[in-house]
C-alpha cells in the first residue's frame, strides 16, 4: 500500500522538499542545508498535508541534483498519522532508488523531531554514499574472486582488479584481500575507461577461464559487500541472469548489516551464507517461468531475507 510520500534531495549545501505532481516534478520548498530542524520539519509536514492541494504553487523548477551528489530522503504519511522516513541511495544496476534504512515517527511528533530525522537520514545517504564496495564471486573451479566497484559516468562498474582466495578459504586470506581491493578503491576512486577498455580488460580474466561475461556469470555466484565509513559491513546476495542479461540483480529485502567490528571467522561465515542464499534464489528462479518477476519468486526471496535476519 502506498501513502502520500515527498521527497528531500540534498548535496549538503541545500535542499528540496519535492513531490510528484501528476506527472510533473514539483518543487515545493527550497531550504539551506543549515535550516534549522524545526523549520525542514514544518515545510515537510505542509508539503504531505498539502499533496493533493491544485492550489499549492511550487516555488522554484526542479534542478536535478547530479546523482554522484545527490542525497535522497522519502517521507511518507500513513492513514493512522505515522511518519516514515526512509534513506536511500542510487542503485548501480538500474540508477533508481533504493531504501536502506527506515526510521518510524508519532503523528503528534514536533516539528523538531521530524526535521532532525529527515537531517539525520540525509547525513546517514551521505555515509552510505562514500562506502566502499566490492563484488564477490564464487564458483567451486575459480575459488573466491574479490572485486572492486568503482564509480563511472553511469553507475558503478567492476575495477581492473582482483584477489583471489582458494580453498580452504582461510578467514585471514580473506580479510587480506578484501583489505587489498579497499585499498585498490581508495586509490582509484573513480573509473575513467570506455566500456570496450572494460570489456577488453575483464578483472577475473587472470584467475578464470573465461573470456567473456556471459560464460562468466552462468558458473559463478556473486554478492556484493559495501562497507561505511563508520566500519558498517552490509552484504548483499544477488541474483544471476545466466540466460539473457548476463548481470547480477540486488534484492534488498535479503541484505545483512553489521554495526559492529566483525571478526575474520564471521566474515568468511556471513560471505558463504550469502553466497548460498544466492544459490537458492538461482535455483528457484529456475523452478518458475524463468522471468522472476511474479508473486511466487518474490514472496520466496522476502521469506528467505526474514529468516535471514531474525533476531
Amino acid at each position: 500500500m502506498s501513502y502520500p510520500s515527498v521527497y528531500v534531495e540534498s548535496d549538503r549545501k541545500q535542499m528540496y522538499v519535492r513531490y510528484f505532481g501528476g506527472d510533473d516534478i514539483c518543487i515545493a520548498y527550497k531550504l539551506k542545508y543549515s535550516a534549522e530542524p524545526s523549520i525542514v520539519g514544518k515545510k515537510v509536514k505542509e508539503c504531505l498535508d498539502n499533496i493533493d492541494n491544485t492550489d499549492l504553487v511550487p516555488s522554484d523548477s526542479y534542478k536535478s541534483i547530479p546523482w554522484k551528489k545527490r542525497l535522497t530522503v522519502i517521507i511518507s504519511k500513513e492513514n493512522d498519522g505515522m511518519y516514515t522516513i526512509t534513506s536511500t541511495y542510487v542503485d548501480h544496476e538500474i540508477m533508481t532508488y533504493s531504501y536502506i534504512e527506515r526510521e518510524k515517527y508519532p503523528s503528534d511528533v514536533s516539528d523538531e523531531e521530524l526535521g532532525k530525522g529527515v537531517i539525520s537520514a540525509l547525513e546517514y545517504c551521505y555515509n552510505y554514499m562514500l562506502r566502499k564496495e566490492l563484488a564477490v564471486y564464487y564458483s567451486d573451479q575459480e575459488g573466491l574472486l574479490f572485486v572492486p566497484m568503482l564509480i563511472s559516468k553511469s553507475g558503478y562498474v567492476t575495477g581492473d582488479f582482483c584477489c583471489c582466495v582458494k580453498a580452504p578459504y582461510n578467514a585471514d586470506d580473506i580479510r587480506f584481500a578484501i583489505d587489498n581491493v579497499v585499498s585498490f578503491i581508495s586509490d582509484n576512486p573513480e573509473d575513467k575507461r570506455t566500456n570496450k577498455e572494460r570489456k577488453a580488460d575483464l578483472p577475473w580474466r587472470e584467475y578464470s577461464k573465461y573470456k567473456s561475461m556471459h560464460g562468466f556469470v552462468k558458473t559463478h555466484y556473486s554478492i556484493e559487500i559495501h562497507i561505511l565509513t563508520d566500519g558498517t559491513y552490509v552484504f548483499l546476495p544477488t541474483l544471476k541472469f545466466d540466460k539473457y542479461d548476463s548481470q547480477y540483480v540486488v534484492y534488498d529485502c535479503l541484505k545483512k548489516t553489521y554495526n559492529t567490528p566483525i571478526t575474520n571467522d564471521d566474515l568468511k561465515e556471513e560471505i558463504f551464507e550469502s553466497l548460498n542464499i544466492s544459490e537458492l534464489i538461482y535455483k528457484k528462479s529456475l523452478e518458475e517461468d524463468k522471468t522472476v518477476h511474479h508473486d511466487i519468486f518474490f514472496g520466496y526471496v522476502k521469506q528467505l531475507g526474514k529468516e535471514r535476519n531474525r533476531n
